[in-house]
């Protein structure tokens, strides 16, 4: 007497591979990117970066601005972060204080606002899962 087996399955790799960009991109375009720019927002109103050092201050006194919260001096980087089509728009000036640059001579360190660790919230890991979990599912007969 033979045993006969039938296996069957509710899901297509084949089906996400071909829909992954499609999942992936709406994903980072919307949830990611309102992650991003709410976490970025906290750490630069928190000040959560490198102290500004003693001549920023008095600049900043001189030109009556003051404040000693690095990244806010106007708020003009704050309130320029905003979600478009394909990531994050802000102030030109951003990428600089992100990545670093020069003053002269004098190298200015990066102050990281925008960065990976605790970034993506619980609420948009789950609707990522679910995406994906909808998008490889295959009807059953």
């Amino acid at each position: 007497m033979a045993i006969t087996t039938k296996a069957t399955s509710n899901f297509s790799f084949r089906k996400l591979v071909n829909a992954f960009d499609e999942v992936f991109d709406d994903f980072v375009e919307n949830d990611f990117a309102e992650d991003a720019i709410k976490s970025a927002k906290e750490i630069i109103k928190g000040g959560h970066t490198r102290p500004l050092l003693p001549s920023t201050i008095e600049r900043r006194k001189r030109r009556g601005t003051g404040g000693t919260t690095p990244l806010f001096e106007t708020g003009s980087l704050h309130n320029s972060l905003k979600k478009v089509k394909g990531g994050i728009e802000m102030a030109h000036y951003g990428l600089h204080h992100q990545r670093g640059f020069m003053v002269g001579k004098t190298k200015v360190p990066p102050r990281r606002f925008i960065s990976g660790e605790g970034l993506m919230s619980v609420q948009s890991m789950k609707k990522l899962i679910s995406k994906i979990n909808r998008t490889w599912r295959t009807p059953q007969k």
